[in-house]
């Protein structure tokens, strides 16, 4: 009895250190990885970014890579820290420049909680034509958590020099683009959109979101605006155009010219006369 009992304990045991010895290690790779936060990745020597690698790899499982082949373009930018209404955030952002004329340029990025578990993934285009070159915090001192990509235009670009992205709801979206003279300018869906489709929570919450909403929520709900414009808010579009916060000021501008003349009450004859 007392063998079999032995037997057991040890067993238990055995199973406990297997089961307990792969989230310790995840745990030691993960406060490695960490430890490269705030660093442009790009700087890194060759041994130092080979010891890299093998990091963000095991603590970045297979099935979670890109599902886009362009693995020879993919090049470590940065790990960001973010407090965010849900906790500590951390952000491992890869870019692909533009390398290709007809191409895109994109960005790849996995958001972990605290404990090192992903909580979200994504990649999106950030141009057509357009090269990407940096990346910085724009405002980490709020919960909304906001960066800047900064690009440039390759051969018949678009003349898109900053794009703005928050982390909401730990996805990434785009509040705003500018151009070399920091003017806002629309997403031009027609030419390869930039940044990610809206999420449904902004699709069906826009109307809330744009008039009782934070700062960004109010951003989050105009740049989807800009992509889908709806009938009806023409005056409340018309009426944050000249809010003091001067991004809602201009994404409302832009709402509004972006909208179908029918919805901002200008006939065909009307525009035609215009135009004239």
């Amino acid at each position: 009895m007392r063998y079999r009992l032995r037997t057991l304990f040890v067993l238990i045991t055995l199973l406990a250190i297997v089961f307990a010895v792969p989230n310790v290690w995840h745990k030691i790779q993960f406060r490695r990885f960490v430890s490269y936060s705030n660093r442009d990745l790009r700087t890194l020597g060759e041994s130092e970014l080979q010891e890299f690698s093998e990091i963000y790899r095991s603590v970045i499982p297979r099935e979670n890579e890109s599902t886009v082949d362009l693995s020879w373009s993919h090049v470590p930018w940065y790990v960001w820290s973010a407090e965010t209404t849900r906790g500590t955030r951390y952000l491992y952002l890869r870019g692909s420049p533009c390398y290709r004329i007809p191409g895109i340029s994109m960005a790849h990025i996995h958001v972990f909680d605290s404990k090192g578990r992903i909580v979200s993934k994504t990649e999106f285009s950030t141009g057509y034509r357009i090269t990407i070159n940096d990346a910085a915090i724009h405002d980490a001192t709020t919960t909304d958590f906001m960066f800047r990509i900064e690009s440039e235009p390759v051969i018949n670009g678009r003349g898109v020099a900053a794009q703005y992205y928050v982390l909401f709801r730990d996805q990434i979206l785009l509040v705003r683009l500018e151009d070399g003279k920091g003017l806002s300018i629309e997403n031009d869906p027609n030419n390869m959109k930039i940044g990610n489709d809206a999420p449904e929570f902004i699709s069906n919450n826009w109307k809330e979101m744009l008039e009782n909403g934070r700062r960004v929520e109010r951003l989050l709900a105009l740049a989807y605006l800009q992509i889908a414009p709806q009938p009806g808010t023409i005056e409340l579009l018309e009426s944050l155009s000249n809010d003091r916060d001067k991004w809602i000021a201009d994404s409302a501008r832009l709402a509004v010219q972006l909208m179908p003349w029918e919805d901002r009450g200008i006939t065909l004859k009307g525009a035609e006369r215009v135009a004239g």
